[in-house]
């Protein structure tokens, strides 16, 4: 079986923090990527889970994902951001407003 190289581009951070674990497991690099490929041909998926999960591990649905997508880039619309305000009665007022609608 001839042998082939692979390059990856990884922030140099990520690689560093890898390596010292790889390091206490007795690991380098090249064999824990080796090791990876190795239990995706045999089981023929992801050997962990991947899923978009909110902190208590419930997952979001793609209906709830665009939900929050539209929502934050509602809140960066520069026109629909209101304030600064002069006075507490000025703030007052407009959160008086809101409730009212």
């Amino acid at each position: 079986m001839a042998i082939k190289n692979i390059q990856l581009r990884i922030d140099e951070g990520l690689k560093n923090s890898a390596e010292i674990v790889l390091e206490e497991l007795g690991l380098d690099m090249p064999t824990a990527l080796r090791l990876f490929l190795k239990k995706v041909v045999k089981t023929k998926a992801i050997p962990f889970r991947i899923s978009l999960e909110d902190e208590s591990g419930e997952s979001f649905t793609r209906a709830q994902i665009r939900e929050i997508l539209a929502s934050r880039k509602e809140a960066r619309d520069p026109a629909k951001l209101s304030g600064p305000f002069k006075s507490l009665q000025e703030t007052q007022g407009f959160l008086d407003s809101l409730k009212q609608k």
